[in-house]
């Protein structure tokens, strides 16, 4: 029998899958004989990977024999609850993509995972987010183990460069823009688009364009399927500078602005999510548009002051911001019962602290902060 162009796909997704050893040597103990874990909670920033890595997990599911059934937390909660009956009826392993979108209505899914599924199974869930402290309360800490997704380690990451036809002397540039995001080195390696109106590329000339706005473009394009959002650039703009956006930031850097109307019209876009009372751009996007902003005002960044704290923390990187946004991701494989497909999803800009902001990074993000007013008030200048 020959195989389907889903076949062809799931190789190929396998084929370019790197790293992660750490967080399937926890699925493996998962599934070991003699744990007492049954949950795996899979959290991580927006484009670090987590749906590629519930389909590796899926996919030595398969070879095992095991049973899978996947879910989309997208997914009207109905059709999430009529997922887990279906499975309910043998040990199965459930995959749980894009749990933050359950909301509210994730601790029910827990309820119901816990009451219908026999002891045997296993529950695999990725999220933005680390489980809140309901997941360890009343005996489920028992039950329950955290993976956290990191970017992907510079060998991995150049390796997934390599694998996707990208040349030795290419990469370092792709490299230093991705810091290791699997979103960012995904799209700026991927062959430019084609045809009337597009410019001429390929994944081998892709990091020329990094510092430009055709990344930016490739990046909305893959995220919102349209190289432009339909909104305001310069409320694109600083929604990239500032790591959150509320309506008291928004009237300090657009005077002038109905507040409430932009933050609403931010807050609906696909490349953005809400974090508390305010709104927060996916992260690889964001440092797209600081990448363009420098190029096309440079010399504009403010010199620090020598009196000022000098920050020891990173420089901000796509992986540092992690708001919402579908990521690439895709259907399981199809050795899996999927109820619906699957795809990547997005963070919480503290999530990587655990809430709490260094003092090193709170101080670069004052200094990126000053940068972007000086570029947006320069470009409001010249018109």
């Amino acid at each position: 029998m020959s195989s389907s162009l889903r076949d062809t796909v799931a190789a190929a997704d396998a084929d370019r899958f790197v790293g992660r050893g750490e967080q399937l040597r926890a699925f493996d103990e998962l599934l070991a004989a003699g744990t007492a874990h049954r949950v795996l909670f899979v959290h991580g920033a927006g484009g670090v990977g987590k749906s590629a890595l519930l389909r590796a997990m899926q996919r030595r599911c398969a070879h095992r024999g095991l049973r899978t059934v996947a879910i989309d937390g997208r997914s009207p909660v109905e059709t999430v609850f009529a997922a887990i009956a279906a499975a309910a009826q043998a040990p199965v392993v459930v995959f749980i993509d894009e749990a933050d979108a359950l909301g509210a209505a994730l601790p029910a899914v827990r309820d119901r995972l816990l009451d219908d599924l026999v002891s045997t199974s296993r529950v695999v869930l990725a999220g933005r987010h680390r489980p809140d402290p309901s997941w360890r309360e009343n005996g489920l800490d028992v039950i329950l183990r955290e993976a956290a997704v990191p970017p992907l380690a510079e060998d991995d990451a150049d390796r997934l460069l390599a694998l996707r036809g990208v040349a030795p002397d290419r990469r370092p540039e792709i490299l230093r823009f991705a810091q290791g995001s699997p979103l960012a080195l995904t799209v700026a390696s991927a062959p430019a688009a084609t045809g009337p109106g597009a410019g001429a590329g390929s994944a081998a000339s892709a990091p020329a364009a990094l510092g430009s706005g055709e990344l930016e473009e490739r990046l909305t394009a893959w995220l919102t399927g349209r190289e432009r959002l339909d909104t305001d650039a310069e409320l694109i703009e600083v929604a990239a500078i500032a790591p959150l956006v509320d309506a008291g930031l928004l009237a300090a850097a657009l005077p002038g602005r109905p507040t409430r109307e932009a933050i609403a019209t931010l807050a609906g876009l696909a490349v953005t999510e809400r974090v508390g009372g305010r709104v927060a751009l996916h992260g690889v996007l964001a440092a797209a548009v600081r990448a363009r902003l420098r190029e096309s005002a440079p010399g504009s960044t403010p010199t620090p002051n020598p009196s000022d704290p000098t920050p020891t923390g990173p420089t901000p990187t796509p992986s540092d911001f992690t708001p919402g946004g579908a990521t690439p991701g895709g259907s399981t494989p199809s050795s899996s019962t999927p109820a619906t497909g699957g795809s990547g999803s997005a963070s919480s800009p503290l999530s990587a602290t655990g809430g709490v902001i260094p003092w090193a990074v709170l101080t670069g993000g004052l200094l990126v902060l000053a940068a972007g007013a000086v570029l947006i008030g320069r470009r409001r200048a010249r018109r």
